[in-house]
């Protein structure tokens, strides 16, 4: 057996990762020892034995060792990963963790001078080794070619249920699928976006503010803003709130809150294994909210069936339409299924939630932070909406909001998304990518052999001080030009939309519920922000997941006199 064992180690041995060989040497003969004393088995089987417990050492060993074209690179390995991610901090402070641990990498190995930011490549571990970007030539050659950096799909990363959750769309597609779905979905989003889809839920929150600010109490903006959120994109999505800010404990909003943490749950993304016991259950709730989905779509399709063709609609009746619609109508001439349009709706309905309302959940925090900041948006508010001292006293179904003209005008505003949103990105990474052939670096010259998956980390690409200077870390709009209003990158610094051929299509949507609400709110109320001792110093703790949803901030809102 020992003959065996030494023979099958020399041929595997080229195969191998550096230490593998030696490593089969000293165990692979002990291990089949053991077994073949346990069940005496015939020559052929102990060869086939030996062989299936080489052939999994070797994969062992290759998904914990370092694929040898990107050793070069600062890294982070699976096991310092993993006991990071089992320490259940949340999705900021595991990234500073990380990021720490690869800066410290870097200058051990002399990519970077002492004190230095981290590098603009490393390599990590998330399941499979996987270079990370923060730089912004390799971020822009990244997201604007396509067919060579191509997404990766959930089921090519063993995240199955993800891959049932979302089934194939406009985002998790590529090449002539891709363009399939696009056809019908650029379609629905080629369209101005009325502001009374996010006024009228405007009104409803503020209804409810107001009782707050009666009794001088506190609130938590993230709760707030992703119940306004979520009626609004229901609104826009299929025509109907599921009135959330005035009725938060539902059955529907309950599951899809318990949904959304099973499917960004950052330890069973990365340890699969760990979701052993709860895979059933999860697999459930997946069922049930597609059947909500299905019977609105179902709805929706017998309606319009009965309705003329809405090809005649002028601009400002299209911009009224919920995206349901468009997409059905556009959906007409392709072969489009219920299913098709089931996994679209989901991927407006999540990307278009969550990620909203944490930046306004961030916006407000950083308002009620900096007066200064808060008194100068306010007073462009006013003058753009053209409103007097009177207009914070109206009763809340009358609060004004923005016009469609009037939202454009917010110039000061848009700057404090664009700083929120670089400081805060609603997601933390864009998703990750697969070259489809070898690819040179443009930052640094170094080749990517084909099938390196990569990731942009915009945590680290949108705070670096390599691209921000010195006040990279600070809250400050005025370092906006004035201008550029397109939530589109520019220097590709910035980038919580991604970019490229493949930029987020819900951009513009929502920037517009942003400004509307963050107008409402600048227009009625003035306030501070208060929390716990990390949200004061402007680091607010964040919940697990692969979303920067804050936790431990508070804030104090009044009505203005």
């Amino acid at each position: 057996m020992e003959t065996t064992t030494s023979q099958l180690v020399a041929t595997l041995h080229d195969r191998l990762p550096a230490g593998a060989s030696q490593f089969l040497t000293a165990s692979l003969p002990a291990a089949v020892a053991t077994t073949a004393k346990a069940i005496a088995p015939s020559r052929p089987l102990r060869i086939a034995g030996a062989l299936a417990a080489a052939v999994a050492a070797y994969r062992i060993i290759k998904a914990l060792t370092a694929p040898r074209a990107l050793r070069t690179l600062a890294r982070v390995g699976p096991l310092t990963t993993i006991r990071v991610m089992l320490r259940g901090l949340g999705f900021m402070e595991t990234v500073d963790v990380l990021n720490e641990i690869v800066r410290q990498d870097a200058e051990r190995r002399g990519l970077i001078s002492p004190g230095e930011p981290i590098p603009g490549a490393w390599l990590a571990w998330f399941g499979n080794w996987t270079v990370t970007l923060a730089n912004p030539a390799d971020v822009k050659q990244m997201v604007t070619d396509p067919a060579t950096f191509e997404k990766v799909m959930f089921d090519e990363v063993g995240l199955d249920l993800q891959h049932q959750f979302f089934g194939t769309n406009v985002v998790m597609s590529n090449g002539e699928e891709w363009k399939r779905h696009r056809k019908v979905v650029n379609s629905a989003f080629r369209r101005g976006w009325s502001t009374h889809f996010f006024g009228d839920v405007g009104r409803d929150l503020v209804a409810e503010l107001d009782k707050l600010a009666a009794r001088n109490g506190t609130m938590d903006p993230s709760d707030w803003m992703h119940r306004a959120a979520l009626d609004a994109l229901c609104v826009a999505a299929f025509g109907d709130p599921l009135h959330a800010v005035s009725n938060p404990d539902t059955k529907l909003l309950n599951l899809y809150h318990d949904l959304l943490r099973d499917i960004f749950n950052q330890v069973g993304n990365v340890l699969p294994i760990t979701r052993l016991f709860s895979r059933r259950t999860t697999q459930k709730r997946i069922q049930d909210f597609n059947e909500f989905l299905f019977q609105i779509i179902d709805k929706k399709s017998t309606e319009m069936r009965a309705t003329s063709s809405i090809d005649n609609d002028d601009d400002e009746q299209r911009a009224r339409r919920n995206l349901l619609e468009l997409m059905i109508a556009a959906a007409r001439d392709e072969t489009f299924s219920r299913e098709d349009l089931r996994a679209n709706l989901l991927v407006f309905f999540l990307a278009g939630h969550d990620t909203t309302a944490n930046a306004l959940c961030y916006a407000i925090y950083l308002l009620g932070l900096h007066p200064d900041v808060q008194a100068k948006a306010r007073a462009e508010v006013l003058k753009a909406m053209d409103l007097d001292k009177e207009a914070a006293s109206v009763p809340a179904r009358d609060a004004p909001y923005p016009t469609n003209d009037q939202q454009t005008q917010l110039h000061y505003l848009t700057k404090v998304i664009k700083e929120t949103m670089r400081l805060f990105p609603s997601i933390g990474n864009i998703p990750f990518r697969r070259v489809t052939k070898d690819v040179t670096l443009a930052s640094n010259g170094m080749t990517l052999p084909r099938g390196t998956i990569t990731v942009v980390d915009l945590i680290a690409l949108q705070r670096s001080p390599r691209w921000w200077g010195p006040t990279a870390n600070m809250f400050d709009p005025e370092r906006w030009a004035d201008g550029d209003e397109a939530m589109h990158p520019t220097d590709w610094a910035w980038a919580p939309f991604s970019g490229g051929p493949r930029i987020c299509m819900g951009s513009q949507f929502s920037l517009i519920e942003q400004r509307v609400l963050l107008a409402m709110l600048l227009a009625r109320y003035e306030w501070n922000t208060v929390g716990d001792e990390a949200a004061m110093q402007e680091m607010p703790r964040t919940v697990p997941g692969l979303l920067l949803q804050p936790i431990g901030i508070r804030v104090s809102m009044r009505r203005r006199e």
